[in-house]
């Protein structure tokens, strides 16, 4: 049986795992940038599912990866920087107070 594509031009397919995630953190990144408190919200549904479905963590863009860390770094007050030169002890033998 064929069916009319005129009468039923309306098909759904249901979204894959990634697509789900990738939606989330499409809406997560306008949530960030628009100051809403409804990422927090976000955050954990996306947790949950990158808990729930591990394999699709190998999909995420950078980009993707760095709204997820934005948003992160929002709710915890956690800033990630790159590592600072090493700091040597240099003795201050010779330095008097007029250097300083």
């Amino acid at each position: 049986m064929t069916v009319d594509p005129s009468d039923n031009s309306v098909a759904t397919a249901e979204m894959s795992a990634f697509e789900q995630i990738s939606d989330k953190i499409l809406a997560l990144q306008a949530a960030l940038s628009e100051q809403l408190p409804s990422y927090e919200g976000l955050l954990h549904v996306i947790h949950r599912s990158l808990a729930q479905q591990p394999e699709t963590v190998h999909f995420l863009s950078d980009e993707q990866i760095g709204v997820i860390c934005a948003g992160l770094s929002k709710k915890t007050g956690v800033v990630l920087s790159a590592k600072d030169k090493k700091i040597t002890n240099k003795s201050l033998k010779g330095i008097t107070a007029n250097d300083l």
